[in-house]
């Protein structure tokens, strides 16, 4: 697996190489909403009411952002692999 953000990740997602990309994930207490982002891939922000649907829509934003930046389509399709974290927890505080 090539990493999205690297040097020539581009490239390798033209040959085919399947790629992988780093995923923060948080939870938002008053929207009660899980939010996952990446440095990774520019553009990547999309919530959820939970965790399943997050991953599903992580997985069709991100084969959306990737395909805008190659200008094509993907090669292979996106697989999740996730190992069950949640980086941190987002409490607003308001006055």
């Amino acid at each position: 697996m090539y990493r999205v953000g690297l040097a020539f990740w581009k490239l390798a997602a033209r040959l085919g190489v399947p790629l992988s990309l780093r995923i923060q994930i948080m939870h938002d207490d008053e929207a009660d909403v899980y939010i996952a982002t990446s440095t990774d891939l520019a553009g990547l922000v999309t919530e959820a009411p939970s965790l399943v649907e997050l991953m599903f829509s992580v997985c069709n934003c991100s084969e959306m952002l990737i395909e805008h930046a190659l200008h094509r389509p993907l090669k292979r399709t996106a697989t999740v692999v996730w190992d069950g974290t949640v980086e941190r927890t987002i409490n607003f505080v308001t006055p």
